[in-house]
């Protein structure tokens, strides 16, 4: 399957990326913009987590695919190549997975109002969910799990399960080398290209978000080949010229983005009028007889939670 992208052009996804692109659960990232209420004040900024989410996987093999070939040489994992690099990708893919609505406001309001609410937590969360499911009650996706991990579940001895948790470590930057040292070494290298100080994340959501928002900012893709892995200090490292370049027009965007579009005046008015209104939902759970008064269900608030 193959899907055309604004930024990159044709992404190719695997008969399984597709499987889950097309379930509820992924769906859902259609309906959660990228940049919440930025559009009243950038009219083109109505992009999704959904396609974030795909451009991301774009992204990291822009980024990542030369080290990772590099690293496959060099444990001698050429029979799980396959396996690793469309896990990885995989892994990519879900990274928002579990994103609550209107970016991270919802997240701030739960703060503010003394509730924990991570979207990173939310993501490993619904990974495991909706995995363990799909793969007991759908015989097809299980079939296609196995079959696309099959190697690497052999070699690495682990089951469909361990595999789950694997992935949802992966996906959200928390795992940590495990099992077989070599193929933990790389899942624990890529893992720091998917979540870290310079990842594929950022990559797409920084070009993506200025180019809906109209603004000057690119980030030439020629560039991505200045980013290395230092296997003797085990750092991301930039290369002197290329890199200096690259990471100047990610910071150039990044600071254009916060001071011209997430601190624009609807964007913010708009977003402390939702807090607020966050806020007083999960302040009226502690009283029933207001809550009845307002004539607010216990799902509408769920909904919120």
């Amino acid at each position: 399957m193959r899907i055309n992208d604004v930024l990159y052009g044709s992404i190719e996804l695997t008969d399984l990326m597709k499987q889950i692109i097309e379930t509820d659960e992924f769906l859902r990232l259609n309906n959660i913009l990228q940049m919440s209420f930025a559009y009243l004040d950038y009219p083109g900024a109505r992009h999704t987590r959904f396609e974030h989410s795909i451009g991301a996987v774009k992204s990291f093999e822009m980024i990542f695919r030369k080290i990772f070939d590099r690293l496959i040489d060099r444990f001698g994992l050429q029979n799980l190549a396959n396996d690793l690099w469309h896990f990885l990708r995989l892994a990519m893919l879900l990274h928002d997975f579990g994103h609550p609505p209107l970016s991270h406001i919802v997240e701030k309001a739960f703060y503010y109002a003394g509730y924990a609410l991570d979207h990173e937590e939310l993501t490993r969360e619904k990974i495991r969910e909706s995995f363990r499911r799909w793969i007991s009650e759908q015989e097809a996706f299980r079939s296609t799990f196995e079959n696309n991990f099959s190697q690497l579940m052999n070699t690495s001895r682990a089951n469909s399960e361990q595999l789950i948790e694997i992935l949802a470590d992966i996906a959200t930057g928390k795992y940590s080398c495990t099992g077989n040292l070599q193929v933990g070494r790389i899942l624990s290298i890529a893992s720091r290209f998917i979540s870290g100080p310079i990842d594929a994340d950022k990559l797409d959501y920084i070009s993506r978000d200025c180019y809906y928002a109209g603004l000057s900012v690119g980030i030439e893709l020629r560039l991505l080949d200045s980013i290395e892995y230092d296997d003797t200090d085990d750092n991301i490292v930039l290369n002197e010229e290329q890199g200096i370049t690259l990471y100047a027009s990610l910071l150039d965007g990044r600071l254009k983005l916060q001071k011209l579009v997430h601190d624009g005046l609807k964007n913010r008015l708009a977003s402390f009028a939702l807090m607020e209104i966050i806020a007083d939902i999960l302040d009226l759970r502690h009283d029933p007889e207001r809550l009845q008064r307002q004539q607010m269900s216990i799902r509408d608030i769920e909904f919120y939670s």
